[in-house]
């Protein structure tokens, strides 16, 4: 007789047992819950927010980010730059510096067009939403290299991995999937990046 079985049998045995079998039956089901909730709760301390040099949870490249596309969305997951090194660039509308340096960060990517992957990322505690981002469209291509504009944008998620208050930032995520760096605007150039990739054994050329 299993414990379930044999707790409900106690109780129909007597009229007086009833309100503390009645309780002991909300301890045992409150049990039986509580493993898959602390099981819920472990995988999201486990992933957020990482630390330097831990793999990227699965999530990352599985989940389907809301992209914005020069005025449009759809929405895809970050599962084809498996392999690739992903420079994160988190920024708001209101940022003039953000703007001010796209050109810059997109030259230094366009260098690698194999290996390095530019991905903006417009995190919700900004309070940008699409609107807030379509306003500013024409900033966005004329701050942009090549006149058109990508970003992950009303994330709620990726920002949540690498909390910082501060926009423009940067983070590094290696060819192998691991959070390498929280870097400023200075050290997104092509020297570093190219030794990176030379880490790698990974080369454009």
């Amino acid at each position: 007789m299993t414990l379930k079985n044999a707790i409900a049998a106690l109780c129909l045995k007597s009229k007086f047992l009833k309100l503390s079998c009645f309780v002991f039956w909300i301890i045992f089901l409150a049990i039986q819950l509580l493993p898959n909730e602390i099981k819920a709760q472990d995988n999201d301390e486990r992933n957020m927010p990482l630390m330097l040099g831990s793999s990227l949870p699965d999530d990352f490249w599985n989940k389907d980010f809301l992209i914005y596309n020069d005025g449009d969305t759809t929405r895809r997951s970050l599962a084809s730059y498996k392999g690739k090194l992903i420079i994160l660039d988190f920024w708001w509308s209101k940022c003039a510096i953000c703007l001010a340096w796209m050109k810059e960060k997109e030259a230094v990517a366009s260098k690698f067009p194999r290996n390095v992957k530019l991905v903006y990322v417009n995190p919700l505690v900004t309070k940008d939403r699409f609107q807030n981002v379509l306003s500013i469209q024409d900033k966005l291509e004329n701050s942009s290299l090549h006149g058109t504009f990508s970003s992950i944008i009303e994330d709620d998620y990726i920002h949540k991995l690498f909390p910082s208050g501060g926009y423009p930032r940067y983070v590094l995520i290696s060819p192998r999937g691991n959070f390498i760096a929280l870097s400023s605007m200075s050290n997104i150039n092509e020297p570093n990046i190219r030794s990176i990739l030379k880490d790698y054994k990974l080369k454009d050329e």
